[in-house]
């Protein structure tokens, strides 16, 4: 199953319009897809995207659900669009996607100013 969701900024904060999709307890989500745009063009890094959907663990304490470096890091861009190429899945913690939050950061934990609009699409695994 695919989910997609756009995130729309709200008086500088990011907010995802989340839809009411309950999960499975077992059930393994990833990042298929990501594109964001801003209002200017900006200098790209790459950036970290955090929820708390999935678990916490000794092995990804800070509930990163995807790592997205850039091909050219030096490079000025309006849009920035990627598509992993290996899929990361993670365990889901909260089996209710309204009740999850996501955040995007770059490399060294700033937010990410000037957003105009952020695409994700999630992929669960519906085998359990």
């Amino acid at each position: 199953m695919l989910i997609n969701l756009w995130l729309s900024p709200n008086n500088n904060e990011l907010q995802f319009d989340l839809p009411p999709v309950m999960f499975i307890e077992g059930q393994k989500i990833c990042v298929s897809r990501l594109f964001i745009e801003w209002n200017m063009s900006v200098k790209i890094a790459p950036l970290i995207l955090h929820s708390t959907l999935i678990e916490k663990s000794p092995t990804n304490p800070h509930q990163q659900l995807l790592f997205a470096t850039p091909p050219q890091s030096n490079k000025r861009v309006f849009v920035f669009n990627y598509t992993p190429t290996h899929k990361a899945y993670y365990k889901i913690q909260c089996l209710d996607l309204q009740s999850s939050e996501f955040e995007l950061r770059d490399l060294n934990h700033n937010k990410i100013p000037s957003i105009k609009r952020i695409f994700v699409q999630l992929e669960i695994d519906e085998r359990v």
